[in-house]
């Protein structure tokens, strides 16, 4: 059995291929690997991470934000 095979062109667009391989580990032993090559399936989204000067500009209204800080639940019974 060959560990590559060719597809036929029908059955190019018939579900998900993937290579599975042996590597070598540390204590003689063997490590299975699968290689998804899943990039092309996978649609990226775009992550803005904040920075400090857009920290500085955010303006906070510390009572407002104070109000909301629950300490005690008034309808819990044991607390």
């Amino acid at each position: 059995m060959e560990a590559v095979t060719v597809l036929a062109p029908k059955e190019e667009n018939r579900g998900f291929f993937f290579s599975l391989f042996l590597v070598p580990k540390k204590d003689k032993g063997m490590r299975p690997v699968i290689n998804l090559n899943i990039n092309e399936f996978v649609v990226p989204r775009h992550f803005n991470m904040e920075r400090v000067h857009t920290l500085r500009d955010l303006r906070i209204n510390h009572q407002t934000s104070s109000e909301r800080c629950v300490l005690h639940n008034p309808y819990s019974q044991f607390e």
